[in-house]
């Protein structure tokens, strides 16, 4: 695994050891295989008010947004599949219990000039506290070469290449 999935995980274990000791609540993976349905049954419910009171916890207590629960949900649903393929613990597919929710950001796009005056009004730049300034660089860099911030924090200086005294910057986004 990459290190941003292990971190990811690891984030998902906090949020879920922060839900249970709140909640004062165990979770349980039980082996299916072999169950009858009644237990099956249970299971299932017990899922669900976990997934209901898992989400809940993160939209009202946490302030979460959709993606950010929407992720969290499908790396649940990610652990479970691990556990039928790799672990050989039937769960008879209560991982479909834990559908992801995703909003719709809207594409918001700068202009030509609204570009311009970030590069050049350095008025406004003077008002901004250094961690802004910083930020503004970065954001302003990311519109001019077509990069998002996980692409541009990802950047080494193998990226950049020297043809003819020109600089090109090579990047798989």
């Amino acid at each position: 695994m990459k290190p941003g999935t292990v971190n990811n995980y690891r984030s998902l274990q906090k949020l879920l050891l922060d839900f249970v000791a709140k909640n004062r609540i165990t979770l349980r993976i039980k082996n299916l295989n072999n169950c009858t349905s009644r237990q099956f049954l249970i299971e299932r419910n017990y899922w669900k008010k976990v997934y209901r009171g898992l989400t809940n916890y993160m939209y009202k207590t946490k302030n979460n947004h959709d993606n950010y629960v929407g992720t969290n949900l499908k790396l649940i649903r990610s652990f479970f599949n691990y556990l039928n393929t790799e672990k050989g613990i039937e769960t008879k597919q209560l991982q479909k219990l834990f559908y992801p929710i995703s909003e719709e950001i809207p594409v918001i796009a700068l202009n030509a000039e609204q570009i311009n005056k970030l590069i050049y009004y350095k008025e406004f730049e003077a008002l901004l506290p250094y961690q802004l300034k910083v930020s503004k660089d970065i954001f302003v860099f990311g519109c001019t070469v077509g990069l998002r911030y996980s692409d541009l924090t990802a950047l080494k200086r193998s990226n950049i290449e020297t043809v003819y005294n020109e600089y090109d910057l090579k990047v798989i986004s």
